[in-house]
C-alpha cells in the first residue's frame, strides 16, 4: 500500500510542476498583450484549480485548454473594471 501511495504521489508532483510549466510559459509567451489588464489576484487560487481540472482530462490540446480556462477563471471580475 505505501508503495502505491508513493507512487501516486509521485506522479501527481509531477503532473502538477507540468502543469505550472505550461501556466508559466503561456503567461510568459502572452506577457506583452496581458501587461495592460489588470488581474485579479484573489482569484488566483480558484483559477489555478479550474485549470488544473482542465489539466487532468488529459486531451490532446490540454496545454491551450487549461490556460484558456485558467485565464479566463482570473478575468472573470476584471471585465467589469
Amino acid at each position: 500500500m505505501k508503495i502505491l501511495l508513493w507512487e501516486e504521489k509521485r506522479t501527481l508532483v509531477c503532473d502538477v510542476n507540468e502543469y505550472r510549466n505550461n501556466l508559466s510559459r503561456h503567461l510568459f509567451n502572452r506577457l506583452s498583450e496581458l501587461e495592460e489588464r489588470p488581474a485579479n489576484m484573489a482569484r488566483f487560487g480558484p483559477s489555478f484549480n479550474a485549470g488544473w481540472q482542465e489539466w487532468k482530462k488529459r486531451s490532446e490540446e490540454r496545454e491551450k485548454s487549461s490556460f484558456a480556462v485558467f485565464l479566463n477563471a482570473m478575468k472573470a471580475d476584471t471585465e467589469t473594471l
